[in-house]
């Protein structure tokens, strides 16, 4: 098309514009249309590939995006100064490690009220789609001190000390 085009403009005799009859006005005023619609449609394929790269890269990486699991700090590592499990906190709990129906190993706590039994009120606290429940501490100190309930809640699997990894479906399994 660009030679067509050059060609065209080396044939005409651009010394004499007087020369340029309207028929090869009207054909040069055709190729850059031509031209301009050649242009706008590789354009539009080139930001159809676009989109569909970026959609394609979405779909594959839709569960780091969505799910942003965080390992457990263990004791022994000194650069953690926040609170590890309920009891930096003074709450009573209890270490829980239990399987979904198919056999993943999830861990949780289940912290006790204070002053309360355990078949007093119990919340099943499921804390969403980033950390872990060692990151909920401050929530856990607000139901259990403040609401005076007791607290059932666990990691998905792939978050804190829980196995797997995590997946959308994995969650709705670790939730049954």
């Amino acid at each position: 098309i660009f030679l067509s085009i050059a060609q065209s403009l080396v044939e005409s005799d651009s010394s004499d514009p007087s020369s340029e009859s309207p028929e090869e006005g009207a054909n040069l005023l055709l190729i850059i249309a031509v031209w301009t619609l050649w242009m706008a449609l590789y354009l539009l394929i080139f930001l159809v590939g676009i989109f569909i790269i970026v959609v394609l890269f979405v779909y594959c990486k839709q569960n780091t995006i969505l799910l942003d699991p965080q390992p457990f700090f263990d004791k022994d590592d000194k650069l953690i100064r926040e609170p590890q499990d309920p009891n930096d906190k003074g709450l009573e709990y209890i270490n829980l490690h239990f399987r979904t129906k198919d056999k993943v190993k999830l861990h949780g706590w289940f912290i006790k009220a204070s002053g309360q039994s355990l078949n007093h009120r119990t919340i099943l606290f499921c804390h969403g789609t980033g950390g872990n429940i060692q990151t909920r501490m401050n929530l856990i100190e607000m139901f259990v001190k403040n609401i005076k309930v007791n607290l059932f809640m666990f990691d998905y699997r792939g978050f804190g000390r829980s196995q797997g990894s995590p997946t959308e479906e994995g969650l709705r399994l670790d939730t049954q």
